[in-house]
């Protein structure tokens, strides 16, 4: 009896730590690019959308990376593109309650804008 509490007593501990860890870096943004500081992506375009002096594409390479692109470009689903610029973390919601743009490319598994 004495071993099986010893034993639910560290797989206890074991679970917290894990836990923590886990809440730890879901919220707290620890995510790090594997662009690192690379100013120049390569990727597949995956989708796209056109607002009047700017082209939101959605460039899958390394990882999935949102690149705002301020010009005209003329670009197709599937074509392979590379775009120069820099990696930025995308902001926190700075209104209580309101739309949340940082979570909402986080659910499109988004976590950087490449300006």
């Amino acid at each position: 009896m004495n071993h099986y509490l010893k034993k639910l007593k560290i797989t206890l501990l074991f679970s917290i730590i894990i836990f923590i860890y886990v809440f730890y870096i879901t919220h707290n943004n620890i995510f790090h690019s594997k662009y690192s500081d690379e100013n120049v992506l390569e990727g597949i375009v995956n989708n796209y959308k056109v607002e009047d002096d700017k082209v939101e594409i959605e460039l899958i390479g390394k990882e999935k990376v949102l690149v705002n692109y301020y010009d005209s470009i003329n670009i197709k689903l599937g074509e392979k593109i590379k775009v120069y610029g820099s990696l930025t973390k995308p902001s926190k919601n700075t209104n209580f309650n309101l739309f949340n743009y940082n979570n909402y490319l986080k659910s499109k598994k988004i976590y950087y804008i490449f300006k």
